[in-house]
């Protein structure tokens, strides 16, 4: 029999693994010796978001195990996947008459169903989280704009007492950067927990990611940033005259 990777990590501990004989590998053996003769790689028979299994594979037509209902068999080509679809049938059958093949298809295709599911549920969350990023921004910016409406006269004074544009902008920028960091902060928290109920959407990442928890905070900064320019140059701009004459 052939083993792979999984097979060996789980069951077989200790070197060397080509040469292991095992009797009565299973109950209806009889006696029978089964050997290894080979390693390889794991495969991800159930699509790429899964683990990988233990696999162990015999040479068909031997007495320890004759092929069951379907297999599935992969070539190597440097033509068109498609145009060997006849060549294969007739291969197949001068091999086993009885056989039938129900389907030849690129390899690429496959892979793309079987992660078709982690997709979707991917494109509808990425949908989601780009409304919520831009929905915070507008809210942001209509805090700060409203912010600074209502602190004219205070703007006004600190500009009578030598205030510059530049310190004003920069005061409002700054409280807008720690709202924005402050909600990142408790996102962030919340986002530790939640990603827990997600591991079944989730393909080739931990629930956990470093990068990706890294990434949202390096996005959500500009945007915030964006959003105070408006506001922050509002009331770099204050005129204490004008400000304070209205009041």
């Amino acid at each position: 029999m052939i083993v792979n990777e999984e097979f060996v990590r789980q069951y077989l501990s200790s070197a060397p693994v080509i040469g292991r004989r095992f009797k009565n590998l299973y109950n209806d053996d009889k006696d029978i010796t089964t050997e290894i003769i080979g390693l390889v790689g794991n495969a991800l028979k159930d699509g790429n978001d899964r683990q990988p299994q233990p696999e162990i594979y015999f040479v068909h037509g031997s007495p320890t195990r004759r092929m069951i209902g379907f297999a599935s068999i992969l070539v190597r080509t440097s033509d068109e996947p498609t145009r060997l679809a006849r060549t294969l049938r007739d291969i197949v059958q001068s091999a086993d008459g009885t056989a039938i093949v129900e389907r030849v298809a690129p390899l690429s295709e496959l892979v793309s169903a079987s992660v078709e599911q982690p997709r979707f549920a991917t494109t509808v969350l990425g949908t989601f989280a780009a409304l919520a990023l831009a929905l915070a921004s507008v809210g942001l910016y209509g805090v700060l704009s409203y912010g600074v409406a209502q602190r004219k006269r205070e703007l006004a004074v600190r500009a009578a007492l030598g205030a510059r544009g530049v310190d004003l902008a920069a005061l409002v920028l700054r409280e807008g950067l720690a709202v924005t960091l402050a909600g990142a902060g408790i996102g962030l928290f919340a986002a530790i927990w939640l990603t827990q109920w997600m591991q079944g959407v989730l393909f080739g990442v931990t629930p956990l990611d470093a990068v990706s928890f890294a990434l949202a905070p390096v996005v959500l900064l500009p945007v915030a940033v964006a959003a105070c320019l408006l506001p922050a140059r509002r009331a770099g701009a204050t005129d204490p005259a004008v400000a304070l004459r209205g009041d």
